[in-house]
């Protein structure tokens, strides 16, 4: 993941109203996509994508989210994996829009739609005015909003 994308997915990780999707790729924070089985060997994963929603096991500090992982051109079902290990992969699509279903969700504004300028910008958008500021990507876009909400 290049340098600005996991700034950005750290950003969007630390809103309060973060949560992860299913169908959400991700990246692993320590090691790329370097994944460590229970059995003791490690792999490369070319994809990590949540197949559920996270979720809380005991305190909230130890969320979890169950998780598929693509090696050699094929899915396998890998189990869970702490969320805390885990960046969301801003430059797969589905991902991108799973965020913008989120910043819809958390802002109670289910019109809001990311807007492309002739100035070669992103801004996020409702009916009546701009959401954000013009900035380089959708994903951040999506992200400034989502700072911005309690």
């Amino acid at each position: 993941m290049s340098t600005d994308l996991e700034t950005l997915a750290r950003r969007a990780v630390a809103c309060p109203r973060w949560r992860w999707m299913a169908g959400m790729a991700a990246v692993r924070q320590d090691a790329d996509t370097l994944t460590d089985h229970p059995s003791g060997f490690s792999f490369q994963a070319s994809e990590i994508r949540a197949t559920t929603a996270a979720f809380e096991v005991c305190e909230p500090e130890h969320r979890f989210v169950e998780v598929s992982l693509l090696l050699n051109g094929k899915t396998r079902s890998y189990g869970s994996m702490f969320t805390t290990h885990l960046l969301p992969d801003l430059s797969d699509p589905a991902t991108v829009g799973c965020l913008a279903a989120l910043v819809r969700t958390a802002t109670g504004k289910p019109h809001l739609f990311a807007q492309f300028t002739l100035q070669e910008s992103w801004s996020i958008c409702d009916l009546h005015d701009h959401r954000s500021n013009f900035v380089g990507s959708e994903a951040e876009a999506w992200i400034e909003v989502l700072e911005e909400t309690p």
